[in-house]
């Protein structure tokens, strides 16, 4: 098992509340709209999110390609919350790699 860790930071400004952006993330209704690359689904019944530390954070992507349906879970486990300012969350890694966890650290700010 690899100690190495990885940081993806992207950074992304809209035209909307923070309060609405982090809102975009802790309701199903509001995911199963955006979630996932184009072609590909999140669909509202494959969607949990139970918002408090602790609390489950599920996406189960759909698509079809030459093989059929293919999905594609994102499960992870709420461990820090402090709406609407902070969303962290530890998911399971994929099966080939060489960890166990990834974490997802989302900050959203104000920008005025």
């Amino acid at each position: 098992m690899s100690t190495a860790q990885h940081t993806l930071t992207l950074i992304r400004d809209f035209h909307a509340p923070r309060e609405r952006v982090f809102g975009a993330w802790m309701e199903p209704d509001q995911l199963t709209k955006w979630f996932g690359p184009v072609d590909v689904d999140a669909p509202r019944e494959k969607i949990v999110v139970e918002p408090k530390v602790g609390g489950i954070w599920q996406v189960v992507m759909v698509w079809t390609d030459e093989n059929g349906r293919q999905e594609a879970p994102i499960e992870a486990v709420i461990t820090e919350l402090d709406a609407p300012g902070l969303l962290v969350a530890k998911a399971k890694a994929a099966p080939d790699s060489d960890h166990e966890y990834e974490e997802m650290h989302l900050e959203f700010e104000d920008l005025g």
